[in-house]
């Protein structure tokens, strides 16, 4: 397993939580999945990196999660690298 994969760091979040005493089913790695995306996103990568990066199998949660409305924003991004 690699060391900074989604499902590692919602291992850890969900031990930190225990260890703050805090209910580990309130916490969850969601969260970090769509600041991830969020930042590849303004950082140029396509829809196929943020999908491959945070593990998402269709267009359409991407589009949720990073906020874009259509895919000729993205495109036009890619353009730019």
């Amino acid at each position: 397993m690699k060391c900074c994969n989604f499902y590692f760091l919602y291992i850890i979040f969900k031990l930190l939580a225990v260890k703050a005493k805090l209910d580990p089913k309130q916490i969850s790695g969601r969260s970090t999945r769509i600041g991830a995306a969020q930042d590849l996103l303004e950082g140029g990568a396509s829809i196929g990196q943020i999908m491959a990066k945070v593990g998402w199998s269709k267009v359409d949660t991407v589009m949720r999660y990073v906020g874009v409305g259509d895919l000729s924003a993205i495109n036009s991004q890619a353009n730019y690298r």
